[in-house]
């Protein structure tokens, strides 16, 4: 799919299949140092024919500066996909959706998380899934005010790019309690058209753990209670 051009120990690679039989690969691209990663997105039929040009369709920063890592990608129905993603040292979280020919479908490319994140694997602190109408929803944990207490998020992007919750950039934050929240995943619940995230709370300790479920309008409302 690379031919051969791959670098890094760890391409991440991500893959999808789109409504229509086609699988759209993603994966990390490095220069020769390994010091700064682009983004490679490539769309195979069922035939095994690649579609893309993966050198036009590669999210990469042309002075060589800012990497991007991190690669999602989900259906987004009608034959289009969302790429979400990091970009910077501090990996800044964006969703780009493609169209079918591989080329973007919103105008810029959005903003999911106003911060960022420390060098912890992202793939242990988020879940990116479908959002059943052509978006996507993210969530994760952070301890944005250095309280040594995680919190959860989630955010919802829309299918025209725009985020879904009040909080915005922020992301909507998902539990009551004051413990740690930790180990997130979501998923679009089609029977009532919003979206449930699951996750474990533990103590400071993290000797004693339970495990919690909340379910979410598309607008970021909690619809349950603790």
């Amino acid at each position: 799919i690379d031919n051969g051009e791959g670098r890094s120990i760890n391409a991440f690679v991500s893959v999808t299949q789109l409504s229509d039989g086609d699988y759209v690969f993603s994966w990390l691209h490095s220069d020769y140092d390994q010091t700064i990663f682009s983004i490679d997105v490539q769309r195979v039929n069922s035939q095994g024919e690649l579609l893309w040009d993966p050198v036009e369709t590669r999210l990469t920063d042309p002075d060589k500066k800012i990497t991007y890592f991190w690669p999602y990608i989900v259906d987004a129905g009608m034959g289009q996909c969302i790429l979400v993603y990091t970009k910077g040292s501090n990996y800044e979280l964006y969703a780009r959706k493609l169209d079918f020919d591989g080329t973007s479908a919103w105008s810029e490319d959005t903003r999911i998380y106003h911060g960022g994140f420390l060098s912890t694997p992202l793939n242990t602190l988020l879940d990116v899934e479908p959002s059943g109408d052509g978006g996507v929803i993210v969530t994760w944990y952070d301890d944005r005010y250095y309280t040594n207490t995680e919190s959860i998020y989630m955010s919802y992007v829309k299918p025209n790019g725009s985020l879904g919750f009040a909080a915005g950039e922020a992301g909507q934050k998902l539990g009551y309690s004051e413990l740690r929240a930790l180990s997130t995943t979501c998923k679009y619940d089609p029977a009532s058209d919003s979206f449930i995230a699951l996750w474990r709370e533990s103590d400071q300790g993290q000797g004693q753990f339970r495990v919690v479920a909340q379910r979410v309008s598309k607008e970021g409302e909690l619809l349950w209670d603790e």
